[in-house]
């Protein structure tokens, strides 16, 4: 029995998508899948998508809350204060989720998620300006890293290729292999 290409589950021929990963099956045992064009690029699974956001999310929220947790101790005066500006700053965005895909298109939830930011035009990883473009509406106070997270998962959830700000960048999140294939 023939393997897929992607995942190497075990397949029936004749089965055009994989039960496992989804992607498509070659036909013929051995066979090379064709390299997709640029505008059909799969998306990648939506558990590892969900991963990946949470993820980046606590990592936001995470180092946020370890700057105060510094003041705080460096200036004890103010530890009341910090705590509650602490609680009005947990709804301000961090610099890291605007940024989080300019590395090759991975953030540290991608990267452990094994996904890619991918610009199916340019036919690339993301860079600096693709993810400050398709992470603008994160830096928005306190809706961009709570409200629209929430959207952005719900979208995921519903099975959408883009989500909100993948359109204005033609980015799309694909999987590590997926990647490999079409570099």
């Amino acid at each position: 029995m023939p393997y897929c290409n992607d995942c190497g589950k075990e397949y029936l021929l004749g089965v055009g998508t994989c039960p496992q990963c989804a992607s498509g099956l070659p036909q013929v045992a051995g066979q090379k899948q064709v390299t997709p064009i640029p505008g059909s690029v799969r998306s990648a699974p939506t558990a590892r998508r969900l991963i990946a956001g949470v993820i980046d999310l606590a990592i936001a929220y995470g180092l946020l809350g370890y700057i105060l947790f510094l003041v705080a101790r460096r200036f004890p005066m103010l530890r009341g204060v910090l705590l509650l500006g602490g609680l009005a700053l947990l709804l301000v965005p961090n610099p890291y989720l605007l940024l989080k895909d300019a590395v090759g298109g991975k953030s540290i939830g991608k990267l452990i998620a094994g996904l890619v930011a991918y610009n199916d035009q340019d036919r690339r990883a993301t860079g600096v300006l693709d993810s400050m473009i398709r992470n603008w509406y994160l830096v928005i106070p306190a809706v961009g890293p709570t409200v629209l997270a929430l959207v952005i998962g719900m979208q995921i959830l519903a099975g959408q290729r883009s989500r909100l700000g993948d359109a204005a960048t033609h980015t799309s999140v694909i999987t590590d292999l997926e990647y490999q294939r079409l570099r």
